[in-house]
């Protein structure tokens, strides 16, 4: 009898226990890789922002010297 009380119990407490707890597992697993990608997104932005003002800087060079070339050939 006592048997058959703790397998009924466990069916109804622990196994769903059990479930629960692989499920919270899994759900912080598949958390920490979002946030792992979240971040690798952020840094790639932030280096394609920088690569952006390096090539406005790099095109206003350009300009000015392109007009000072128009300016020594005429």
């Amino acid at each position: 009898l006592a048997e058959k009380l703790y397998q009924k119990v466990k069916r109804m407490f622990g196994d769903p226990h059990q479930s629960t707890e692989d499920l919270k597992a899994e759900i912080k697993e598949k958390l920490s890789d979002h946030e792992g990608k979240l971040q690798e997104a952020q840094d790639l932005l932030h280096a394609a922002q920088g690569k952006m003002r390096q090539s406005g800087s790099l095109a206003e060079q350009n300009k000015a010297n392109l007009t000072f070339l128009q300016v020594q050939h005429n």
